[in-house]
């Protein structure tokens, strides 16, 4: 990472308020999720490119959310990396899990760069795995 980017912990309400998508829908979930769950804003300078969220939940098991802007889609790389390496940490004592809607078709691409893998536990429940997905270069076979 770069000296342009750092981490804040918990996250501002305005880093959170700043990533948003329009969808009204998905507005109050993530509201939600960052009311409940632990929060990291990730920024550029002074510019909030991505909140993640992470929240314990029963037998170990952590959810992931990784919040982020199409604006930032020019620095996904940066991102992805930083969530890899957040992540392999939390996945030495922990499962960690996703949730990524059938229909959201980025937000499938961003889990499986990330290192995630679909469940067969149910559509939208995604484990993570580590090996970074299509990141990596490697062939898988």
């Amino acid at each position: 990472m770069s000296p342009d980017w750092h981490l804040v912990s918990p996250a501002p309400r305005s880093a959170v308020l700043e990533v948003l998508p329009g969808w009204s829908h998905q507005r109050k979930a993530i509201l939600f999720q960052a009311r409940t769950f632990e929060t990291t804003a990730i920024y550029m300078g002074d510019r909030c490119m991505a909140v993640a969220m992470m929240r314990s939940r029963s037998c170990g098991r952590v959810e992931f959310a990784l919040v982020i802007p199409r604006s930032a889609g020019v620095h996904m790389r940066t991102l992805i990396r930083i969530a890899q390496l957040t992540l392999s940490r939390i996945a030495q004592d922990h499962l960690v899990f996703a949730r990524v809607h059938p229909a959201n078709h980025q937000g499938q691409r961003m889990a499986r760069l990330t290192g995630f893998v679909k469940s067969k536990a149910g559509p939208e429940i995604w484990f993570w795995r580590g090996d970074h997905g299509e990141t990596t270069g490697r062939r898988r076979g």
